[in-house]
């Protein structure tokens, strides 16, 4: 994911400022097969992280992408009750795909999806 975030480092000095950031999401938003690289990336999360290989994503799978991710487990808990809209206490292959989704497209900023690395107050 780095890498691929490195080609917004415009000035190169081994950073990403909130500018840098910015553009480089309007940048890919933009890109041909953005969307389906996302899905894609997102499956192999749901893959990768479903531990007990139910093929959902449990609060304690979430749980873990937030640790891996240097992110508390408190926000995780507060991102995974937005993202579980309907509340089955799972992230099922089709709702967590649906998040990303509206995180990289969504022009509504109170679509859950917004809330997927943390929560938007």
């Amino acid at each position: 994911m780095w890498e691929g975030l490195k080609l917004g480092d415009t000035d190169q000095d081994g950073k990403v400022s909130l500018e840098e950031f910015l553009a480089f999401i309007d940048m890919t938003r933009q890109m041909e097969g953005n969307l389906e690289m996302g899905l894609a990336w997102g499956q192999t999360t749901i893959d990768a992280f479903d531990a007990n290989h139910d093929g959902v994503i449990s609060l304690d799978e979430w749980k873990r992408i937030y640790e891996i991710n240097g992110l508390s487990a408190e926000l995780a808990e507060r991102t995974f009750t937005i993202l579980d809209g309907d509340g089955d206490g799972v992230l099922s292959p089709e709702e967590y795909l649906k998040r990303i989704e509206e995180f990289m497209i969504a022009e509504d900023m109170d679509a859950p999806g917004n809330h997927f690395y943390g929560v938007i107050e």
